[in-house]
């Protein structure tokens, strides 16, 4: 069988050769052996002088060397040159791996089999196709990935709140899925633009984190093919805020976060502006947040709740821009107030107070109430520094009396009495720096009560007691609150010789400016009597008369000394 020269042109990735004179027939087979079979959807065309192979994809071929005929030679002719095609751009959408650039390899020609070569030669059966529309960008996938050196990731708290908006100073966490080497942190610039990797500047000022989201997924989609992107939020920038109202250190506070923190909360700024004061309305915190197009929202905060129930709700956390106002109390509600005293944002009970106490006290005028190891600055403490109450006070209608934020003053009525009668421990008021007491006179307290008040701790620590008379050391003495008047006797010396032992006067002056005397008799013997041993007060007078004989003597004494004085000396001598 004669081979019949065949013009065939193979292309072999961008690289073009022209068999000529390829002897197709075998001129081994034998009869047994069937002829090769012709592909269904190829022709062979009589006058066709050229093929061209349709796929420009690398083929794997077994390496074999087809033997060739002597009398067949290769001859080459230059091929039809066609425009030259811009390369579109890679696209990555591999988990692990870089872009890579395919790689080109040569193929010898004397390496490819003669059946394929002569099934990319020959024309389709099916219609001409239409001209081919450009390619699409080449994707490389890879299945199996290369080690990537990724930074070391942070452990964030997700901050979950989508009214957010990003600003200077805030840090955030840039996920790419299926392409982690893309992924990153990046803290927002003062201007608010954050350098994205490999893609640049992108500005989020403003922004929420689903639309910093959006605006990172569409930079980076010109180089990964539909890029996932997750933006999370791991630290606030400073929270600029104001706070007013029924603070101790009213003003603006800039809150610094540590990174991986949350945001601040409403306590946690009072706690840094001095706690609120004793006139605060904690059910009624008024937060007023700024927001687009220059609105403002007003949210309230009960922090009577937070105490009560520990609703965290209540303790909201601050944006940047917030301004929060505490108001003032209407009225001063004792149960709450000594409870809101305790609080973690109450007043640092630390701090000494100055407070001016005036009316019934041993030492009216403006004290300063220091700070008592785990105690509270109360009511009774101030009585007990200003020296304690008189005999004339009226523990009944002890008035606090408080000046507010706002303006305005407070006055609350307290009823000392009933703290020592019934024990109720409201009624020992929280003081506050600048509160005033007034201690008013009474009228009447019956024996019992002067005992009761003379022992409690708004009580003065000693009394003074005046003694006059026949006692060995006349004058004022210091006898301790409740002290009876045998006791009072014995601090003065005792009765000396000239006194009357049998019974003494004691003069007292009443809450009602009128003055009472009463005989006491004297025994020393006997216990504490409202009639033979009363219970001395403060500023008690005891008259310690002479005896009978003491009053002849000194009576004889003046006669004498009046005779002697008109008499001459030698009339006594007759």
């Amino acid at each position: 069988m004669q081979s019949t020269p065949v013009r065939v042109s193979v292309a072999v990735l961008g690289t073009v050769t022209t068999l000529a004179a390829y002897g197709l027939g075998r001129t081994n087979a034998t009869a047994d052996t069937p002829p090769t079979p012709t592909p269904s959807n190829t022709q062979t065309k009589p006058n066709s002088s050229t093929a061209s192979v349709q796929s420009l994809d690398p083929i794997a071929v077994p390496e074999t060397i087809v033997p060739m005929p002597e009398a067949q030679t290769f001859q080459f002719a230059p091929l039809p040159s066609t425009p030259k095609q811009k390369t579109p751009p890679l696209k990555l959408t591999s988990r692990q791996n870089p872009p890579v650039q395919p790689k080109i390899s040569r193929i010898r020609v004397d390496q490819i089999p003669i059946d394929q070569i002569i099934a990319s030669s020959l024309p389709s059966q099916s219609a001409p196709k239409p001209k081919a529309k450009p390619a699409k960008p080449l994707t490389v996938q890879s299945s199996s990935p290369l080690p990537v050196q990724n930074p070391p990731e942070v452990p964030a708290t997700q901050i979950d709140d989508a009214s957010y908006t990003l600003g200077a100073g805030d840090r955030i966490r840039v996920e790419l899925f299926n392409v982690p080497e893309y992924s990153r942190d990046y803290q927002v610039l003062v201007n608010g633009i954050v350098n994205l990797y490999l893609v640049g500047p992108l500005s989020v000022r403003g922004m929420t984190p689903m639309q910093a989201q959006a605006a990172i997924a569409a930079k980076y989609a010109p180089i990964v093919d539909q890029p996932r992107v997750d933006v999370t939020l791991t630290a606030t920038r400073p929270v600029r805020v104001a706070i007013a109202g029924e603070i101790n250190r009213p003003g603006t506070y800039a809150l610094t976060n540590q990174e991986n923190s949350s945001f601040p909360t409403l306590t946690q700024l009072i706690q840094q502006a001095g706690g609120i004061t004793q006139a605060a309305n904690a059910r009624k915190v008024t937060i007023r947040r700024p927001q687009t197009g220059g609105t403002a929202l007003t949210i309230q905060a009960n922090l009577w709740e937070l105490t009560q129930t520990g609703d965290l709700r209540q303790d909201l956390t601050l944006r940047d821009g917030d301004s929060i106002v505490i108001p003032t109390n209407t009225d001063i509600n004792l149960a709450e107030a000594s409870q809101l005293a305790t609080a973690n944002f109450a007043s640092d009970s630390k701090q000494a107070l100055n407070i001016t106490v005036v009316g019934e006290v041993m030492r009216p005028g403006p004290i300063v109430l220091a700070a008592t190891t785990g105690g509270l600055p109360t009511l009774s403490q101030a009585i007990q520094q200003a020296g304690g109450i008189t005999a004339l006070a009226n523990v009944r209608e002890v008035e606090v009396r408080r000046s507010t934020r706002s303006g305005t003053t407070q006055t609350k009525r307290l009823n000392l009495w009933q703290l020592l009668s019934s024990g109720d421990a409201t009624q020992d008021l929280v003081l506050q720096q600048g509160d005033t007491i007034v201690i008013p006179k009474g009228t009447a307290l019956t024996a019992a009560e002067v005992t009761q008040i003379g022992g409690s701790t708004f009580a003065p620590t000693a009394i003074r007691v005046n003694i006059v008379g026949e006692v060995e050391s006349p004058g004022a003495v210091q006898v301790p609150p409740n002290s009876p008047l045998n006791q009072a006797l014995l601090s003065a010396g005792g009765f000396n010789r000239r006194a009357n032992r049998r019974s003494v006067q004691l003069l007292r002056l009443n809450p009602d400016g009128t003055v009472s005397r009463q005989a006491v008799p004297i025994d020393f013997a006997r216990g504490v009597d409202e009639k033979g041993n009363p219970i001395l007060r403060n500023n008690d007078v005891i008259l310690v008369d002479r005896s009978g004989g003491a009053k002849i003597e000194d009576t004889l004494d003046r006669v004498g000394g009046f005779l002697g004085k008109i008499l001459p000396f030698g009339f006594f001598l007759r």
